[in-house]
C-alpha cells in the first residue's frame, strides 16, 4: 500500500477508535447511575472487563502506538466476546453495533501490515 494510503487508513482508524471509545463511554457512564434490576454475574463482569468493552478499548488505545498489536487485541477480544455470548446464550448479539465499535482494530491491522511489507 502506498504511504499516502497507509496514512489515510491509519487516521481513519484513529478517528474511528476515538468515536468508538466515546460511544462505549456514554453507555458506561449512562448505566452507572441506573440501578439495574439484576447485578451482573461473575461471568458477565469478566466478559465486560476483559473482552467487551474492556479488552476492545485497550486494543483501540494500543493501536495508536502499536497498530498490529492493538488490532490483534481488539479483534481477539471481540471474537472472545462473541464466543462467550454464543456459549452462554446460544447465539451472538444481533445487529452490527459490537462489530462497528471494533472496526478500527481491523484498520489498525491493515495499516500495520502495510507498513511492514512496504
Amino acid at each position: 500500500m502506498p504511504n499516502r494510503g497507509r496514512t489515510t487508513v491509519r487516521w481513519i482508524a484513529r478517528v474511528w477508535s476515538l468515536a468508538s471509545l466515546a460511544f462505549v463511554a456514554m453507555f458506561v457512564i449512562g448505566e452507572a447511575g441506573d440501578p439495574s434490576p439484576r447485578p451482573p454475574t461473575t461471568v458477565e463482569w469478566v466478559t465486560l472487563l476483559t473482552l467487551f468493552p474492556g479488552g476492545v478499548a485497550i486494543g483501540l488505545v494500543l493501536g495508536w502506538w502499536r497498530e498490529r498489536v492493538g488490532g490483534l487485541v481488539t479483534l481477539a477480544c471481540l471474537a472472545g466476546f462473541y464466543l462467550v455470548q454464543a456459549l452462554a446464550h446460544g447465539s451472538i448479539p444481533r445487529g452490527p453495533w459490537f462489530a462497528l465499535v471494533a472496526v478500527p482494530g481491523l484498520l489498525f491491522l491493515i495499516a500495520g501490515r502495510s507498513r511492514n511489507t512496504a
